[in-house]
C-alpha cells in the first residue's frame, strides 16, 4: 500500500527548508593533496573523438584522456522550501545550488558547472474542496465530488541534480541517500575488475578479458600492455583498442578511476558516511 501523505493546510507554507542532508555541504569545499603537490586527489577519465575523426571517418578511434585536478566546489542554501504544485500532490523542497571549477595541476581549467541540489522534502495531499473550488473556480455552489481525494503519488528517491555545462550540454539526475557506519568498501585485485565502475566499458571489449579472467588492478598491468608489437600483430583487438588505457601512466586508476579514493582514505579513521547514489533513468512512482 502507498504510505499515506499529509494533508496540505496553509501552514506548511510557513515551515522552514528541510535540506536533509544536502545542508551538511554548505561552504566551498576544495580537494587539495598536502603531501604532494604534483599529484592532485581527484582524477578522471574521458573517452573522446581523436582529431580528425566524425562520423563517417577512421571508425572506432578514440583519444583518451586522464588527468590528475584539483576541484572547488561551492554550496549556497536557498532560502526557503521551493514549492512544487502538482495539483493533488504539493511538495516543498529543499534547493542547494552549487557551483563546481576543475583545474588540472597547472592550473588550467578542465571543467565549470553551475546546478542545483534539490532535497525533494514531503508530499502533501492538496485534494479539492469548498475552499479551493471557490479560489480557482469561482461556483461556491459546485461540490468537490471525486475531486476531493487526490491520487497519492510516492516518489522512489530522495535527491535530485540539475547541471548546466559550457559545452551546451544539461543534466538531471535522481537518486537516493543512505547513511552508512565506518568507511566506505572498495574492492581490491580481481574484484576491482568490475565493468560498472571500469572506463573500459563492455562495448570496448573489456580489454580481452571475461568474467573468469579479469585484470588484477592491485598488480603490475600484464605484459602485453606495454608491447608495441600488439598493434601490428592484432590490429583489430580488444586488446589493441584498450592498451592505451591500460599503458597509462596513472595506471590502475586510469581503468579504475574511485580507486584514487580508496588509496587516499586508507589511512583515514571514518567513523560514517552519506551515499548519494544518483541516475538519469530513475523514473516514475513507486508503491
Amino acid at each position: 500500500m502507498p504510505a499515506q501523505q499529509p494533508r496540505y493546510t496553509p501552514a506548511v507554507l510557513k515551515k522552514p527548508a528541510n535540506y536533509g542532508v544536502l545542508e551538511q555541504l554548505a561552504g566551498t569545499w576544495v580537494n587539495y593533496n598536502p603531501g604532494n603537490n604534483t599529484t592532485g586527489w581527484g582524477l578522471h577519465t574521458t573517452c573522446l573523438p581523436s582529431p580528425g575523426t566524425n562520423s563517417e571517418t577512421i571508425p572506432g578511434k578514440f583519444h583518451f584522456l586522464c588527468q590528475n585536478y584539483t576541484e572547488e566546489l561551492t554550496f549556497t542554501l536557498v532560502a526557503g522550501g521551493v514549492r512544487n504544485r502538482g495539483g493533488a500532490n504539493e511538495q516543498f523542497s529543499g534547493a542547494v545550488k552549487y557551483n563546481q571549477s576543475i583545474q588540472d595541476l597547472e592550473g588550467n581549467g578542465l571543467h565549470e558547472e553551475n546546478g542545483m541540489y534539490l532535497w525533494l522534502d514531503t508530499i502533501y495531499n492538496h485534494p479539492a474542496d469548498d475552499d479551493s473550488i471557490m479560489i480557482d473556480i469561482g461556483y461556491p455552489e459546485l461540490s468537490a465530488g471525486a475531486g476531493s481525494d487526490g491520487p497519492v503519488y510516492v516518489p522512489p528517491y530522495s535527491v535530485s541534480r540539475s547541471g548546466t555545462i559550457p559545452h551546451g550540454s544539461t543534466v538531471l539526475l535522481l537518486g537516493k541517500d543512505s547513511e552508512n557506519n565506518g568507511k566506505p568498501q572498495f574492492p581490491h585485485g580481481a574484484d576491482a575488475w568490475d565493468p560498472n565502475h571500469l572506463s573500459i566499458s563492455p562495448s570496448m571489449g573489456l580489454a580481452g578479458t571475461t568474467a573468469d579472467t579479469p585484470i588484477n588492478l592491485d598488480e603490475k598491468a600484464p605484459p602485453w600492455v606495454h608491447d608495441p608489437s600488439l598493434a601490428e600483430r592484432d590490429p583489430s583487438g580488444n586488446k589493441t583498442y584498450t592498451q592505451r588505457i591500460l599503458a597509462h601512466d596513472l595506471y590502475p586508476y586510469s581503468v579504475r578511476p574511485d580507486l584514487r579514493l580508496r588509496d587516499a582514505i586508507k589511512d583515514q579513521d571514518i567513523k560514517s558516511f552519506v551515499l548519494i547514489e544518483m541516475c538519469t533513468r530513475e523514473t516514475g512512482p513507486v508503491d
